[in-house]
């Protein structure tokens, strides 16, 4: 409020455009203030019994968005004048990352689980 009534009506009166990199950076920084003050806020003895709904809430979110963007990756690819690089098929399809991610997210929910259990 103060810096409000410090800051000249001069100053307010002249607009200048903000740039694509201003506006981004704005965006940035308001939206990890909205997020620490959410954190400050949050009553964490409320949301205590729910730890085991949320990490599979969270776990299951993150294989379908990954399904997703796989699939949208695969039928996306023919539209793409030189197809999917070949890297990109060495390390989706030959190696089978996307399974190997999958087995660690599962690993990693069942040492949760058995560790909230």
């Amino acid at each position: 409020l103060l810096l409000g009534l410090l800051i000249p009506a001069e100053l307010l009166t002249q607009a200048q455009p903000l740039g694509p990199l201003q506006v981004e950076t704005l965006h940035r920084v308001s939206l990890a203030l909205l997020i620490f003050y959410a954190g400050l806020k949050t009553d964490l003895r409320r949301i205590r019994g729910m730890t085991a709904a949320g990490l599979r809430l969270g776990c299951g979110g993150v294989l379908i968005t990954m399904a997703i963007t796989a699939l949208a990756l695969l039928l996306l690819a023919p539209l793409v004048p030189d197809g999917l690089p070949p890297a990109a098929h060495a390390q989706v399809l030959r190696n089978g990352s996307i399974l190997r991610s999958m087995h660690v997210i599962q690993g990693c929910e069942r040492l949760l689980n058995d560790r909230i259990s």
